[in-house]
């Protein structure tokens, strides 16, 4: 597999943050069947952003847990 070189990129107008990948005609049916699995688990995982709610909620209960105990202390 290859990435477009710049005559490629030039010549189909393809932008910075797009990616023209050339591949045999031979591994089509591999990159397919691994494209549908990617789109089957991986992707939906990563758009959920479990990762990312968990630590905002784990954030939010430290923040709770600081702004009590510093309730708690005596003032000056």
């Amino acid at each position: 597999m290859s990435y477009g070189c710049y005559g490629c990129r030039d010549a189909t107008d393809v932008r910075a943050g797009e990616a023209v990948l050339g591949f045999p005609g031979t591994m089509l049916d591999m990159v397919v069947a691994n494209l549908q699995y990617l789109d089957r688990q991986a992707i939906h995982r990563s758009r959920a952003k479990n990762v990312f709610k968990a630590y905002s909620k784990r954030a939010v209960r430290l923040d709770d847990a600081v702004k009590s105990a510093t309730a708690k202390q005596p003032g000056p």
